[in-house]
C-alpha cells in the first residue's frame, strides 16, 4: 500500500481514515505555561518541547500571516497512529479537534521520512508544529483553504520554525528548490511526493513571502483534481 494510494484514498474519502485515538481527558491535560496549548500523554520532555515549538508556531502565524493565534489547541501524544491502517507520524482531525502525534520514544513508521532521518527532538518538534498549524488554521480561518493550500501553509510553518541546522540538513537531502511553477502546487505532486511537496512549499515561501497571504486571502487557490473536492475533514502527515 503506497503513499500515493493512501493520500488519494484519504482525499477522496474512499478509504477508512484515522484510527480513533483515546478520548480527550481534561483531568490528565498539562497546560503550557506561556501558550494556550493543552497536552495529554507523552513524557515531560515531549511536553516541554511541544510547548516551546507551539510558541514559535503562534509567533509565525502572527508575523507571517497577521493572525492572532492566541486560541486553545489540544495535543495528544500517542504510542501508535495510523490512517487507513498505514502507520503515520501524526494527524489532525477537524471533527475531533485534537492534534495527535507519535511520542518521541515511539517507533517511527517504517518507510517514512521520520524513519529515514536521524531522530532528534528538533525533527520530532517539527511534526508537532505541522499538526498545531492545522489546528490553528481550523480555529482561525475554518473552511477558507482547500486541502492543498492548508498543507502548503502547514509545511511552510513546520520548516520555518524548525531548528535551522536540522532544517538545512533536510533541505540538503532534497536538493531544495521552490516550485518552478505554481501550477505544480497540485494534487498529483502531493499524492506522489508529499515530502517533496512540503520542502518545495517552504522554499517557495522563502522566495515569495507574499504567497501565504495570497493563499489565505484566496488570491491563489492550488489546483485540485475534481474528484477530490475541498475542503476536507482530514489533515494527515504522510511521512
Amino acid at each position: 500500500m503506497g503513499a500515493a494510494w493512501l493520500v488519494l484514498s484519504v482525499l477522496s474519502g474512499k478509504a477508512p481514515l484515522a484510527e480513533p485515538g483515546g478520548p480527550w481527558r481534561p483531568d490528565a491535560a498539562h497546560p503550557c505555561p506561556e501558550t494556550p496549548l493543552s497536552i495529554v500523554g507523552g513524557t515531560e520532555s515531549d511536553r516541554a518541547a511541544a510547548c516551546a515549538i507551539d510558541a514559535r508556531v503562534r509567533a509565525f502565524f502572527a508575523s507571517a500571516l497577521g493572525l492572532d493565534a492566541d486560541v486553545p489547541v489540544r495535543l495528544a501524544f500517542e504510542d501508535r497512529l495510523a490512517i487507513a491502517q498505514v502507520p503515520v507520524s501524526g494527524y489532525y482531525m477537524k471533527d475531533e479537534g485534537i492534534a495527535r502525534v507519535l511520542a518521541f520514544d515511539a517507533r517511527p513508521p517504517e518507510g517514512t521520512v521520520w524513519s529515514r532521518i536521524h531522530a532528534s527532538r528538533d525533527f520530532h518538534a517539527s511534526v508537532v508544529a505541522h499538526e498545531i498549524a492545522h489546528a490553528l488554521i481550523d480555529a482561525l480561518i475554518p473552511g477558507r483553504l482547500n486541502y492543498l493550500a492548508e498543507e502548503f501553509v502547514a509545511y511552510t510553518v513546520e520548516f520555518a520554525v524548525l531548528d535551522p541546522a536540522v532544517r538545512e540538513e533536510i533541505m540538503a537531502r532534497y536538493g531544495a528548490r521552490p516550485f518552478a511553477d505554481l501550477a505544480h502546487v497540485n494534487a498529483a505532486v502531493y499524492m506522489v511526493m508529499p515530502d517533496v511537496f512540503g520542502v518545495r512549499a517552504y522554499q517557495t515561501w522563502r522566495a515569495e513571502p507574499g504567497i501565504l497571504d495570497d493563499l489565505v486571502e484566496g488570491r491563489f487557490v492550488p489546483a485540485m483534481d475534481a474528484q477530490l473536492g475541498a475542503p476536507h475533514n482530514h489533515q494527515g502527515v504522510i511521512r
